[in-house]
C-alpha cells in the first residue's frame, strides 16, 4: 500500500511524531467525549485538513444521501472552493481551527482560529466593497462559517446576530431569482432558517415573509417542496408577527386605530395556528410511524444528567426530528404571541396522560409542546451522528427553556443539557446564561 493511501489513526505513526501539541490532545479528548469518533487521516496531511477534517465529521456527515433534497450539498463549496486562499477558504480554516480548539481544549488552536477569523474578516470587508463579488455565493457559505464560529467561540454577546443580518442584507439584494439551483438553491434552507431567527430576535418583520420568496425559488418544481421547506414558510411569518404585536403592545388606547389593527393582527395570529396544525397533521399523515417512543435509559453515566422523563421520543429519520423540534419551536413562539394578544384558544386537551402519544394540534398547552422538545434531546444528542444533533438543538432548546417554569425539574435538567452543548459539543452559545443575552425570543 503507497504511503499516501496509508489511514492511520491520531494517535500511530508518523502524525503523532509531527504536531505532538494537536496530536496528542487528540485520544484525551475524544475518550472522554466520544470513544466511537476517531479520526483517521492522511500521514501527510497537515494541521489545517486535521481539523477541516473533524469539523465535517462532528458537524455535517449526518445527511446519509448525498442526492437528497435535504442533503448540504453547499458543503462542497468550502471543501472544493475555487481559490484556496480565498475568504471561503480562510473562513473555513477559521472556524475548524476554532472549533477543534474548543472541543479539544486545546488553547493554542482557538488563539490560532482567533487570527485567522481576523483574517476572514478583513477579506469579507474588501468582498463586500466590490460589486461584482459582493452577491456570490460563496460569500454566503463564507459568512455561515463564521456565524457558526461565533455560535462556538461567542467572542462577542450579538456578534452571531450581526452575521445573521449580514446574511439578510445579501440574501435581500440577491433577490428569490439566485437562489433556483445550484448552490444558491442548496442554500436557501440554511439561509431561511438563519435569516428568520435573526428577525426574531430582534422581532422585526422579515422580507422573507414575502410570497415570492415562497414561490420563486421553487419555479416549475413546487413539488421538490419539503416539509421543513414549508415550515420554513411559516417560520419567516413569525417576525412580523412579533412585530405587530410590540406595536400593540405601544399603541396608546387614546390613538383611534388600535382596536382595528388589533383584530388584523389577531386573524394574522390565528391564520398562522391554522397553517402549523395543517402542516403537523399533513406530516402526521405522511409519516406516521416515524416518531415512537422508547423507555428512557439515560443514568447519567454517558456525560449526560439523568432525564427526568420515563419515555422519549425516537425517530427513523433524522429529518423528521429535525422538522418537529422547528415545528414545536415556532408553534411555541405563536402560541405566546397569541395569549399577548389576548386570545382565548379554549382549554388544552392534554395528551400528557398517556405517553405514548406525541401532541397532535389543539391537543397542547406551551409547557406540553416545551416538554415534547425535551424528549427529543436524548435521540438528538445520541442517535444523529457526532455535533451534529446538539447544533439542531440551539435554537429549540432556547425556545422551550422560556416557556417552562424557571424552577421546574424540566428546567434545571434542561439547564445541564445546554451546559452539554457547550462543554461537550463546543457551541457557548448554547450555555443558559449565553443564551439569556439574546432578545426574548418566545414572546
Amino acid at each position: 500500500m503507497r504511503r499516501s493511501e496509508t489511514l492511520l489513526r491520531l494517535t500511530q505513526g508518523q502524525s503523532a511524531k509531527r504536531d505532538p501539541p494537536l496530536i496528542q490532545s487528540v485520544p484525551r479528548a475524544e475518550a472522554a467525549r466520544d470513544s466511537a469518533d476517531s479520526i483517521y487521516v492522511n500521514p501527510q496531511w497537515d494541521e489545517q485538513h486535521i481539523c477541516v477534517s473533524h469539523l465535517v465529521n462532528r458537524l455535517f456527515t449526518w445527511h446519509t444521501d448525498d442526492a437528497s433534497p435535504y442533503s448540504a450539498s453547499w458543503i462542497t463549496v468550502l471543501l472544493h472552493p475555487r481559490d484556496p486562499i480565498g475568504l471561503s477558504t480562510t473562513s473555513l480554516r477559521a472556524l475548524a481551527t476554532t472549533y477543534f480548539g474548543k472541543v479539544h481544549s486545546h488553547p493554542d488552536l482557538v488563539r490560532k482560529g482567533a487570527g485567522l477569523y481576523s483574517q476572514a474578516l478583513q477579506s469579507l470587508r474588501g468582498q463586500l466593497e466590490c460589486p461584482d463579488r459582493a452577491l456570490e455565493s460563496d460569500l454566503l457559505v463564507a459568512v455561515i462559517c463564521l456565524a457558526t464560529l461565533e455560535s462556538v467561540a461567542l467572542t462577542q454577546s450579538s456578534a452571531w446576530l450581526q452575521h445573521y443580518q449580514g446574511l439578510a442584507r445579501i440574501t435581500e439584494l440577491r433577490g428569490p431569482h439566485r437562489h433556483q439551483s445550484g448552490v444558491g438553491a442548496a442554500l436557501l434552507s440554511t439561509l431561511r432558517s438563519c435569516i428568520a431567527i435573526g428577525y426574531i430576535v430582534e422581532r422585526k418583520r422579515c422580507f422573507l415573509e414575502d410570497p415570492s420568496w415562497k414561490s420563486i425559488p421553487w419555479a416549475g418544481r413546487m413539488g421538490s417542496k419539503t416539509p421543513i421547506d414549508y415550515l420554513h414558510d411559516v417560520f419567516c411569518d413569525i417576525p412580523g408577527l412579533l412585530e405587530d404585536l410590540d406595536q400593540v403592545i405601544a399603541w396608546d388606547p387614546d390613538i383611534p386605530g388600535r382596536d382595528e389593527f388589533l383584530d388584523q393582527v389577531r386573524q394574522n395570529a390565528l391564520s398562522i395556528l391554522e397553517i402549523l396544525y395543517s402542516w403537523r397533521c399533513k406530516w402526521q399523515e405522511d409519516y406516521p410511524d416515524t416518531a415512537f417512543f422508547i423507555p428512557s435509559i439515560n443514568s447519567g453515566s454517558d456525560g449526560l444528567p439523568p432525564s427526568p422523563f420515563r419515555t422519549v421520543i425516537w425517530f427513523t429519520d433524522p429529518y423528521r426530528a429535525n422538522e418537529l423540534i422547528v415545528y414545536d419551536s415556532v408553534l411555541l413562539i405563536v402560541l405566546k404571541a397569541a395569549e399577548g394578544l389576548g386570545l382565548n384558544l379554549g382549554e388544552s386537551h392534554s395528551s400528557m396522560t398517556n405517553p405514548r402519544d406525541l401532541l397532535l394540534p389543539i391537543q397542547s398547552n406551551r409547557k406540553e409542546v416545551a416538554i415534547e422538545v425535551c424528549r427529543t434531546v436524548d435521540y438528538h444528542l445520541h442517535c444523529l451522528q457526532r455535533s451534529s444533533g446538539a447544533f439542531m438543538l440551539l435554537f429549540p432548546l432556547n425556545v422551550a427553556y422560556r416557556n417552562l417554569e424557571p424552577e421546574s425539574d424540566e428546567a434545571r435538567w434542561m439547564e445541564k443539557i445546554m451546559a452539554v452543548t457547550a462543554d461537550i459539543h463546543g457551541f457557548e452559545i448554547g450555555r443558559r446564561e449565553n443564551m439569556l443575552r439574546a432578545r426574548n425570543v418566545s414572546t
